[in-house]
């Protein structure tokens, strides 16, 4: 059964009948399974509401990865130049001294 609240979105509700030779551990889990595929339904429209990209746990940790290896290169930026700048001191004092 599908549920139009007045913000326009949907809501599917589905209705299991539960079988007479079903136990409680059955039950839980076809609650579970239900619980599951809402949870999912409600991330896609939210996520089509919003405009938000879905981040993945891969997109997650391609992005830590990019900033890990964006500040490493900074670090080594700034070693490459701290030692270009001792360098040209180096030189200029051999300049100085000759």
């Amino acid at each position: 059964m599908d549920v139009k609240t007045n913000t326009g979105l949907v809501v599917s509700v589905e209705a299991v009948k539960k079988p007479e030779s079903a136990n409680k551990v059955q039950e839980l889990a076809a609650m579970e399974e239900a619980l599951k595929k809402a949870t999912e339904e409600a991330h896609k429209q939210r996520v089509a509401l919003t405009g938000e990209t879905e981040i993945t746990p891969t997109t997650q940790l391609t992005q830590a990865t990019t900033s890990v290896e964006s500040k490493a290169l900074q670090q080594l930026q700034a070693k490459q130049e701290s030692q270009q700048k001792a360098l040209l001191e180096q030189l200029a004092n051999e300049e100085k001294q000759r």
